[in-house]
């Protein structure tokens, strides 16, 4: 019998999960090919031949772009920009960073805003959820030293995170590393533009349209780093075309990111 390992990205995680040494019936399956060479480049017992790339997929026919909803956020939406980032709290997805950010877009927009949507499944394992703690504490931390409590608004894990996309108006994320953040193809399934750091696939998922990456050198993003992000994310956000931009991301998420393309290369292999 052949054995797949699936590996969603390269960090600490995913290599825990493979063997120390893969045998003749073992293979690796990754999400894009940056994180098919970041994972060569971590396991060089790893021949570049077990290792292939099955495009991620998603349900693009109920992620669908829509009107704010109503009652949704915390706050009135016509008093300035809404931003949103979702996901895991991990360290490497710059949760602090985000925040840091929002005080740098609130200089010249007072009333813009930002949600965390996720978290952590509570029923998840315990290291995970040790993981988590660590880094919502973290985060607010960042929130309390730049007294945006009443700007930030973390809504925790959802059963469903579509409304959350649609009352953005723009999807931030400032990770350190990625692959291929779902949460992204997400995103941009719904129509949202798309603010990242230049990390993993994403700058080649974006390079049609639905956003625009910033560029970061090293590991975290430093502080010029942000006020560029910052700059990218208010022009994102106020653009007057938002909504075309928003529809070339899906575009592409209907193009080249559906489900039936994932389970197609995954019944290849």
């Amino acid at each position: 019998a052949h054995t797949t390992f699936l590996v969603h990205g390269f960090g600490v995680w995913s290599l825990r999960l493979l063997p120390d040494r893969l045998d003749a019936t073992q293979s690796i399956m990754t999400m894009s090919a940056e994180a098919k060479a970041g994972l060569f480049a971590a396991r060089r017992d790893i021949s570049e031949d077990r290792i292939f790339v099955a495009r991620t997929g998603i349900d693009a026919d109920r992620l669908t772009p829509g009107p704010r909803p109503a009652g949704l956020l915390p706050w009135n939406p016509s008093d300035g920009p809404i931003f949103g980032t979702a996901g895991r709290f991990s360290g490497e997805k710059g949760l602090p960073a985000m925040v840091h950010i929002l005080s740098i877009v609130q200089r010249t927009h007072p009333r813009a805003r930002l949600m965390f949507v996720g978290g952590c499944d509570p029923t998840s394992a315990p290291g995970h959820v040790a993981h988590w703690t660590q880094w919502r504490a973290h985060l607010d931390q960042a929130i309390a030293a730049h007294g945006l409590s009443g700007s930030v608004w973390i809504a925790g894990m959802v059963d469903d995170v579509v409304p959350y996309y649609r009352a953005m108006d723009a999807f931030w994320i400032a990770s350190d590393v990625e692959d291929l953040p779902l949460v992204v193809l997400e995103a941009m399934s719904c129509g949202i533009p798309v603010v990242s750091t230049d990390v993993g696939a994403i700058p080649t998922v974006l390079r049609n349209g639905g956003g625009t990456c910033v560029h970061k050198q090293g590991g975290s993003i430093s502080e010029p780093e942000m006020e560029d992000f910052a700059a990218q994310a208010v022009a994102a956000a106020l653009d007057p075309h938002r909504t075309a931009v928003g529809m070339a991301g899906r575009d592409t998420i209907l193009r080249s990111y559906s489900l039936g393309q994932l389970f197609e290369h995954v019944h290849r292999h």
